[in-house]
């Protein structure tokens, strides 16, 4: 479904740079806009397809991790994404890949024909 496909990027683009030695926490903020706002509105508002309720709903149990396990550990007062300062990137790491899990379900939900 290329509905999906800017969110996908965003977080493929999140998931390698958190892998990289020098991460661009910036895409973190990218990927709350998307999950937590943008995708799950649209879809709410546009999409008619028959697994609606089921993106819906996958939607708002990956925007509710995403936020308390992943934006929980960084500082939400700052304009450039920092992590709080008693957080280490690899917490952050391990908390993205925990939500990522989820994620990647979600994904093949939406990227099957």
């Amino acid at each position: 479904m290329e509905r999906f496909a800017r969110q996908h990027l965003l977080w493929r683009n999140a998931r390698e740079t958190l892998a990289s030695d020098k991460p661009n926490l910036m895409l973190l903020r990218s990927v709350e806009i998307y999950l937590c706002a943008r995708t799950l509105s649209a879809v709410d508002a546009h999409y008619e397809g028959p697994d609606k309720e089921e993106i819906l709903k996958q939607l708002t149990s990956l925007r509710e991790a995403y936020r308390g396990k992943v934006l929980s550990l960084v500082d939400p007062r700052s304009f450039a994404v920092r992590l709080k300062s008693n957080v280490t990137m690899g917490q952050l790491r391990d908390a993205f890949m925990e939500v990522d899990k989820d994620y990647r379900r979600f994904e093949q939900l939406t990227t099957r024909d």
